[in-house]
């Protein structure tokens, strides 16, 4: 495989280099650690001629780095603008294949969270309505004889349905038992306490 016209300016590049690179150790030899005398003429005279010495290599490196660099410098902006292009193409046919999907688990992602938003209105709702039952005889504790007989006698006849407490239901009828005992004392106990207030 022959070389491109760009490679051939990059190796006749290098090989300029090596020869400005060959005579780095004589202008090391002749210039390293020289204090030029420049408050004398010769002397600011001599430095300045270093300098130039020292300026043409330097400059010639940085010409010959800027020419060979140019081609390869193309070659890169056009290796990004096919590659951009080719890249914008299958861009064209994965987008709406990745729209799809994330279309899809967007609405799986809505449908989750909309059963455990479910899910924790109907838990939220058999709970209440066990703390109903469970409150009763609180809301009771100093009322009426008669007052206490009717929230017994509604709590009785309320039926307890699979429908209302589901997985729960056998911990409402249980409750419910219990907070019916509970009333039955404090019917008593107010039944007691009216007649002993009738007596005095």
């Amino acid at each position: 495989m022959s070389n491109t016209p760009e490679i051939e300016v990059v190796t006749t590049t290098l090989v300029e280099f090596d020869k400005v690179g060959a005579g780095l150790a004589a202008l090391k030899t002749q210039y390293a650690g020289v204090v030029y005398p420049v408050d004398t003429v010769k002397g600011m005279r001599d430095a300045v001629a270093a300098r130039a010495a020292l300026r043409a290599p330097r400059v010639q490196i940085e010409k010959l780095r800027k020419d060979a660099k140019a081609p390869l410098l193309e070659i890169g902006r056009k290796l990004d603008a096919e590659a951009k292009r080719i890249t914008a193409e299958i861009s064209a046919l994965e987008d709406p294949i990745d729209e799809a999907i994330k279309a899809e688990e967007a609405r799986k992602e809505a449908e989750k969270a909309a059963r455990a938003a479910a899910e924790l209105a109907r838990l939220e709702r058999i709970s209440v309505a066990i703390a109903e039952i469970a409150n009763l005889p609180g809301k009771f504790a100093r009322a009426s004889a008669r007052e206490i007989a009717n929230a017994r006698d509604a709590l009785e006849s309320r039926g307890l349905t699979t429908a209302q407490f589901e997985e729960r239901l056998v911990e409402a009828l249980n409750l419910k038992a219990s907070v019916l005992a509970e009333l039955d004392t404090l019917g008593h106990d107010a039944e007691a306490h009216e007649a002993e207030q009738a007596r005095i």
